[in-house]
């Protein structure tokens, strides 16, 4: 074990490496970890532990440092805290039969700084730094160790929450032995009974040095904020590989803390590891522990062990396993194998659980005798569990230890066994009754869970005649019944018989029971309702129905009219088991038609369902007048809740998308559009009924028409080009036009100016050079969007000076 001349402390040992011919010291911090105690108000217990060795030569503990407290949301230095040195501690380590010898020239000392102080509320938090230079040269798995220095760091929360950091447990391993498995504890404990989640994380090399500085400072000034870089690795070293190890590289398990490594290399090596502290799935806080350690050869090797499962009962449903972490049913058998091996040491093995007789869960008991013995040890935990153990987390606990020096190898280990009431089946859903005979009713019923038979105790049917009492009409012991017929059911279409079933789990539970379904409205009353019927093409009109659970199990027929005085349905489509909530018919023409649906359903039993809401399409319509589109449409009907309103939409050919145009009343079936783009001359619309609030949120869309207006144009008959500011040019002025073609020629046939651009105008010249005042003679050919053919038309302008 580890013991300190004045108390068990925690430790780095920091082990000389016997390299090339001779020992290298480390005279340098080996590593260290911050934590805080809540005390009362807004008063915090601060410490931080340094370890370094202790040999001849070595630089001493500072005798005292200044830590800084930033905001965690501003990097806001809002407070410094001198601490002073507490405490030195030295290491030794310590035999089942007393001291054992430090391998050579190993020296470990502890130094421990605490004080007190007050931090005000801030619902940000704050992280807690203190920095210093420099690493041992001897370290191998980093870049440049003798100048990177050490960023010491931990968070904490609002102080508001009154709440001390997690704290580590157990002392860090003086070192790893060379090619031997290794699992160790870093498990740390928080006061507060927060969630903890441990990582390997890199380690800090600050800013005092490499690879931030180019020229390292022992310590700063004053504390400085984050970030702070990390280390830079060696080559053929990672976060993910930080021993170099081929086989089993370091790792720390999550939940526990607990390391894990095959070292195959000797050296020194820096590593650290992230303690995260959660509060209801929240990280409030974080500490850090880093620490050096050396890979040695050992003359004592760790006990192995192994938990294997060796039973679990039946099949469907196994036992969930994750780490030392099992997940079973009331009813279920658990036998879980421990073994425990040392090819060099006697062995003990003590088990301890509250599972066992004499513990405080009653019977029936579970069993995991202890062992002794030599080079291996073996436990067999079984226990068969009963109805009414589930809601809690059990325990055992497993020690398993050796006689090795110099250091005893004690290895602890615990699993955690998590007992739930069996499933039971809460799915069912009644499909439908079939209605056979005067006498006889069939029941059928489907279940959407997977459940393995061993849980399942009865399904229990229930039935209530004319609204009496519901009660126990049959218990079936059969989990793969899915119908029964009641033969003692007489004049079921007078006498309204109900309907629901519920199953039973081995321990009594009773799921949740099927909805109720009655004789009389078996006429199938699930009805169809339809939620939309919208345009989706030319050719295309989509029918969109509220989500009908039973689909898979139902065929819907589809009814169809033109919405023309006279038109009757007729069944247009069958739907056998649809999978989605909607269908197209694409035999239509929507631009010159308004179509109606409406949709029943057959259900398994062969009942044919009501009809539901009718829902018909809009055929839009319209005309272009002067200077404006007239639209009218055909009503959208039938919303479960009504019409809202109708939204007119808009597209200019030249543009990309449809914009919104206007909203209208839900009783205005016409809207007139005045507000036409005078550049273009093509437009396209549609228009949409949004149902009423309280209803499937129905949107329903009518086809799209294409409406143009006829060009216009006019040229002035004169303009005065003298620069005073009125009728300087000459410019047509047009609407609806695509394309134009001006020409204008003097008196003797000349041509003067030429324009292919409608938003151009003269000024008089021919090309720079001003025409004399005149009469000329102009052309004009222009197109529209309304044919393909082009206007002409010849007049004259006069042309005053």
């Amino acid at each position: 074990m580890v013991t300190s001349h004045a108390m068990r402390s925690i430790l780095i040992a920091i082990f000389s490496l016997l390299l090339a011919g001779g020992p290298v010291r480390a005279t340098h911090i080996a590593g260290g970890e911050m934590s805080y105690k809540w005390t009362g108000g807004n008063d915090f217990e601060v410490t931080l532990r340094l370890y370094r060795d202790c040999l001849t030569g070595s630089a001493a503990f500072d005798p005292s440092i200044v830590i800084g407290i930033f905001d965690l949301a501003t990097n806001l230095r809002t407070d410094t805290l001198q601490m002073f040195l507490q405490r030195v501690d030295t290491v030794e380590l310590e035999g089942p039969s007393g001291p054992c010898a430090f391998p050579p020239d190993v020296c470990i000392e502890i130094g421990t700084y605490v004080d007190t102080i007050a931090i005000p509320d801030n619902a940000a938090g704050y992280y807690v730094s203190w920095e210093r230079c420099c690493r041992n040269l001897t370290v191998v798995n980093l870049q440049n160790p003798l100048q990177t220095g050490f960023a010491f760091y931990m968070e904490m929360p609002d102080p508001a929450l009154q709440n001390s950091s997690p704290a580590f447990t157990d002392d860090p391993l003086p070192f790893v032995c060379e090619g031997q498995p290794l699992d160790y504890s870093m498990m740390a404990v928080d006061p507060d009974g927060d969630v903890l989640v441990y990582e390997l994380s890199d380690p800090l090399a600050g800013n005092l040095g490499f690879p931030t500085s180019p020229q390292p400072q022992a310590i700063a000034a004053t504390p400085g904020p984050a970030p702070y870089s990390p280390i830079v690795w060696a080559p053929g070293y990672s976060l993910a590989n930080v021993c170099g190890s081929n086989n089993t590289p370091l790792t720390v398990n999550a939940s526990t803390g607990e390391i894990s490594v095959v070292a195959d290399a000797f050296g020194l090596y820096a590593m650290a590891v992230t303690v995260r502290e959660y509060r209801n799935g929240v990280q409030i806080g974080m500490v850090r522990r880093e620490i050096e350690f050396a890979v040695i050869v050992c003359l004592s090797s760790l006990p192995q062990n192994s938990v294997s499962l060796v039973q679990g009962t039946g099949s469907g449903y196994p036992v969930v396993q994750s780490g030392n972490n099992y997940e079973i049913y009331e009813t279920d058998t658990l036998c879980m194998l421990y073994q425990g091996t040392d090819n060099d040491d006697s062995l003990w093995l003590e088990v301890s659980s509250e599972l066992l007789p004499g513990g405080p869960v009653g019977p029936p008991y579970a069993s995991a005798p202890g062992d002794t013995g030599l080079y291996t040890v073996t436990s067999l935990f079984c226990w068969e569990t009963a109805c009414g153990q589930a809601g809690q987390q059990y325990y055992v606990a497993y020690k398993l230890s050796d006689n090795g020096c110099p250091l005893p190898q004690t290895r602890r280990d615990t699993v955690f066994i998590t007992v739930k009431t069996p499933p039971v089946d809460s799915t069912l859903v009644l499909l439908c009754l079939g209605l056979q005979n005067d006498d006889s009713v069939k029941v059928q019923w489907t279940s959407f869970a997977s459940i393995p038979p061993r849980y399942f105790s009865r399904y229990e049917i229930y039935r209530s005649k004319n609204g009496g009492p519901f009660t126990l009409l049959a218990s079936l012991t059969d989990p793969a019944l899915r119908s029964f017929t009641d033969n003692a059911a007489p004049a079921h279409t007078t006498n309204d018989y109900c309907y629901f079933i519920r199953a039973v789990s081995v321990c009594g539970e009773t799921g949740l029971h099927s909805d109720t379904l009655c004789t009389i409205s078996q006429l199938n009353g699930k009805v169809n309702f339809l939620k939309q019927v919208s345009v989706t093409g030319p050719d295309a009109v989509e029918v969109t129905w509220k989500h009908f659970p039973l689909a898979p199990q139902s065929v819907f027929y589809v009814f169809r009219k033109e919405d023309v005085p006279g038109a009757k349905f007729s069944l247009h489509a069958t739907l056998p088991f649809p999978a989605s909530d909607s269908w197209t018919d694409r035999q239509v023409d929507p631009s010159s038609d308004s179509y109606c649906y409406y949709i029943v359903n057959e259900d398994q039993c062969g009942n044919v369902s009501e009809k539901g809401n009718e829902g018909c399409s809009i055929l839009l319509d319209g005309e272009s007048g002067f200077h404006e589109s007239r639209l009218s449409w055909s009503a959208y009907r039938e919303y479960l809740e009504g019409v809202q309103d109708y939204r007119v939409y808009r597209k200019p050919v030249e543009k990309p998308s449809f914009e919104g145009l206007a909203v209208v009343a839900d009783s205005t079936l016409e809207y007139a559009d005045r507000e036409l783009d005078l550049g273009s001359g093509l437009f396209y619309y549609y228009v949409e009924a949004v149902e009423d609030s309280g209803g499937l949120g129905g949107v329903s869309r009518s086809n799209e028409i294409l409406l143009h207006q006829q060009p216009i144009g006019f040229l002035p008959s004169a303009f005065t080009p003298n620069g005073d500011g009125r009728n300087d040019i000459w410019k047509l002025e047009s609407s609806y036009i695509r394309e134009v073609a001006i020409r204008v020629y003097s008196r003797w046939g000349s041509l003067v100016y030429a324009s292919d651009n409608k938003n151009e105008a003269w000024n008089g010249t021919d090309g720079s050079t001003p025409v004399p005042a005149g009469t000329y003679v102009y052309t004009i050919r222009f197109t529209g969007y309304d044919r393909e053919e082009p206007y002409t038309d010849t007049g004259t302008v006069t042309l005053i000076r």
